[in-house]
C-alpha cells in the first residue's frame, strides 16, 4: 500500500511539473497563433491585390495585341503597297535582314 501511495505522489508531481511547463509555453503559443493568423490575413490581400494586377494586365496586353493587329491589317488593307515595286523590294530586304542572310 505504501508503495502504490509513493507512485501516487510522484505521478501528481510529474503531472504537476508537466502542467507548470504547459501554462509556461501559452502566452508564447496564443502569441504564435495571432501572428500567423496576421500573417494569413496579409497573404490573402497580396493574393488579392496580384490577382487583379494580372487581370489588368492581362487585359493591358489584349488591347495592345489587338490594337497592334488592328493597325497593321488596316495598314496593308489601306495603303495596298504590294504593287509597287519599290516597296516590295524594300520588304524582301528586311525580311533577308531578319533571317540573317
Amino acid at each position: 500500500f505504501q508503495e502504490l501511495q509513493l507512485q501516487r505522489e510522484s505521478l501528481l508531481a510529474s503531472n504537476r511539473g508537466l502542467a507548470e511547463q504547459s501554462l509556461a509555453r501559452r502566452p508564447p503559443l496564443d502569441s504564435g497563433k495571432l501572428q500567423l493568423a496576421e500573417k494569413y490575413r496579409q497573404l490573402a490581400s497580396l493574393t488579392t491585390a496580384c490577382l487583379e494586377k494580372r487581370g489588368q494586365l492581362g487585359k493591358r496586353s489584349r488591347a495592345i495585341e489587338n490594337k497592334s493587329l488592328n493597325g497593321s491589317s488596316s495598314d496593308s488593307n489601306s495603303n495596298s503597297n504590294t504593287n509597287n515595286p519599290g516597296w516590295v523590294a524594300l520588304h524582301e530586304e528586311a525580311r533577308r535582314r531578319q533571317r540573317g542572310n
